[in-house]
């Protein structure tokens, strides 16, 4: 009798513990990622948090179905395979420092941070990741000439003019340029005269070494004081709160 009302006593208790572990997650918040590049996502000021301090830290990148979640770091495990992520300060950060981003990093991130048994889902992130970086855009008055420069990374290797390639987007789609109107020099291309058809997204893409490079880049032929908003293209993702009520007690066993 005394054993089965000691282990009662322990349930209760557990139950208390993870009661207490649960946390909702905050709001989600949207970051853009390129191809290829490098991404820090931030989980908490690195000053809010004593250095001498015993914490835990866990990154989990979320699917709809259950099993496919993924740990994708938990610090201090010094036996994990990291692979492209570590944890480290970024800009008076700590933060999830992800490398040579793929297009399967897209998902949602969330940062669990445990001091003993007091857990906290203290960060959400929706991250996109895009195939090609966006430039500035260039405006230009009707009759004059279009420069659009590729820009080449020449620490990283070289890259001969003939393996740039430019492309102009149609529906987000890729199409070949009027070669009977441009002029491609070294990384530029140069339309002689510009006219309100030649308005929209362009496209210069290359492959350094074993990367593959892309950048987008705006053209805008307006005559002069006509006023035009622009912006870069937007993926629409829906600020909500984080879906997920954790059993962090569970998930960090």
């Amino acid at each position: 009798m005394a054993h089965s009302y000691t282990w009662g006593l322990l349930l209760l208790v557990l139950l208390i513990v993870i009661s207490e572990c649960r946390a909702v997650s905050p709001e989600v918040q949207n970051m853009v990622a390129y191809k290829d590049g490098d991404k820090a996502l931030p989980c908490f000021n690195s000053n809010a948090t004593d250095s001498k301090s015993c914490y835990r830290v866990k990154w989990t990148k979320y699917a709809t179905d259950a099993r496919q979640w993924e740990v994708i770091l938990a610090w201090p495990k010094k036996s994990q395979d990291t692979k492209r992520a570590t944890w480290g300060p970024d800009g008076g950060q700590m933060s999830l420092l992800l490398t040579k981003i793929q297009k399967s990093d897209e998902g949602l991130y969330s940062c669990i941070i445990c001091h003993g048994w007091d857990c906290t889902v203290v960060k959400n992130i929706s991250l996109k990741v895009k195939d090609c970086k966006v430039l500035q855009p260039v405006k230009i008055s009707p009759g004059k000439p279009i420069k659009m420069n590729c820009p080449v990374n020449t620490t990283l290797g070289p890259v001969r003019s003939q393996n740039i390639s430019w492309a102009v987007l149609k529906g987000g789609k890729p199409q070949s340029v009027d070669s009977k109107r441009v002029h491609i020099n070294d990384t530029s291309l140069v339309i002689q005269s510009g006219s309100t058809n030649d308005s929209g997204w362009y496209r210069c893409s290359y492959i350094q070494g074993q990367t593959q490079c892309c950048f987008d880049i705006k053209i805008l032929v307006q005559v002069e004081g006509f006023v035009e908003v622009t912006t870069v293209p937007i993926i629409t993702t829906t600020t909500q709160k984080g879906p997920f009520t954790f059993d962090v007690l569970s998930s960090l066993a």
